[in-house]
């Protein structure tokens, strides 16, 4: 069956009245298709929390998917548009690719997906950070779906033990991980770091604690002087309070573009050192890079270019800049670069991507997109 999605997305504050707006929408397409979807994506703001389990029951009455995936999260995307800091509920329906529900229990993980078999899947993955973090699941995945195309976040609406509320397919859970199983080829992940690489790759040469000393050879501090000099006057003025390095996909080897973790960078002038959060070990290699709505414009824009003009599962990350008006906003430019495929997504406090058996983070400032095909 050929692959057909529809996502909507309501900002009425009455629950009720944000299902019907979506669940409209999404009926359309199932009287359209004559089916029901394979897939059921529900994703909403903390004001409507409260009524999430009574609204999933309503919309399986209503819909009948065959499996259902979703969170609460501090922000949510669908229909070509994006909701922060308000009451929202946004919904996708997915037809033509088969699903299979996934819990990964904080007490036996691995037993989710062992649960699989052996065959490759392509796996979506909503996780509970305070029972599961990435580098846990980075393992996990990496052991036990090694070739698996892999796109995962941490839902952070909840800021306790407990207090985040995922979405299984037979009800609310409130840690541990959700997702589904998808067929192998139905997903490929790209990722936007929200940062503008500029200036020349540099291996880390001296490392002291949290602090890079060296970059190939040079103090780290003069190494990114250097770096900054080559840019425009306004570039320059960005740089001053939005300063990152990206560090090489695969390092230490890394290419000359890297497309790995962002990490901030406290530079001072007179500094011996840069200060960053996770320095990577020497022989890393990185570039210095802008974090700021413009450059994370611009890395979106890049990033989707080369992304299949399909439906679209998004993670946003939590400390990805608003934009300042619709026009410019990440589900704006995500529906114009994409001709208006659909589009469901939330905002994430962390999130990885795995493809082609290497995977990477894309920072808080990253989003990561997952085209289904």
């Amino acid at each position: 069956m050929t692959l057909r999605a529809t996502a909507s997305l309501s900002q009425h504050p009455v629950a009720a009245e944000a299902l019907g707006e979506c669940a409209g929408t999404l009926l359309e397409a199932v009287t359209d298709t004559g089916a029901a979807p394979d897939l059921l994506a529900v994703t909403c703001t903390p004001p409507l929390h409260g009524a999430l389990e009574d609204v999933v029951a309503a919309a399986r009455e209503l819909l009948r998917p065959g499996a259902v995936v979703g969170a609460v999260a501090s922000g949510v995307l669908g229909g070509g548009r994006q909701a922060d800091g308000r009451a929202a509920l946004a919904m996708m329906a997915l037809w033509g690719r088969r699903c299979t529900p996934l819990r990964l229990d904080p007490a036996d993980p691995a037993a989710g997906l062992r649960s699989l078999g052996p065959d490759p899947v392509d796996l979506f993955l909503l996780a509970d950070p305070f029972s599961l973090d990435l580098p846990g699941l980075e393992v996990l995945t990496g052991s036990l779906a090694p070739g698996s195309t892999v796109l995962a976040g941490l839902v952070g609406a909840g800021h306790r033990p407990g207090s985040n509320r995922l979405l299984a397919d037979d009800g609310v859970v409130t840690d541990g991980a959700v997702g589904v199983a998808l067929e192998a080829g139905s997903l490929s992940v790209r990722s936007a770091r929200g940062a503008e690489p500029f200036g020349p790759s540099w291996v880390v040469t001296g490392r002291e604690g949290g602090r890079i000393t060296h970059l190939s050879g040079l103090p780290a501090a003069d190494a990114a002087l250097r770096s900054v000099a080559e840019l425009d006057e306004s570039r320059r003025e960005r740089a001053e309070f939005a300063l990152a390095l990206v560090v090489a996909a695969g390092s230490p080897t890394g290419t000359d573009d890297p497309g790995g973790d962002v990490l901030a960078v406290r530079l001072r002038i007179g500094d011996t050192g840069l200060a960053v959060a996770d320095a990577p070990e020497p022989g890393a290699t990185v570039r210095f890079a802008l974090v700021d709505r413009p450059a994370a414009e611009i890395d979106l824009v890049r990033t989707l270019d080369e992304a299949s003009r399909s439906a679209a599962l998004v993670l946003i990350g939590d400390g990805r800049t608003r934009a300042s008006d619709h026009s410019s906003s990440d589900a704006a430019i995500l529906s114009e670069s994409t001709r208006g495929a659909p589009a469901w997504g939330l905002r994430t406090v962390g999130a990885l991507v795995r493809a082609h058996g290497a995977a990477h983070r894309p920072g808080d400032g990253g989003l990561a997109v997952g085209s289904l095909h």
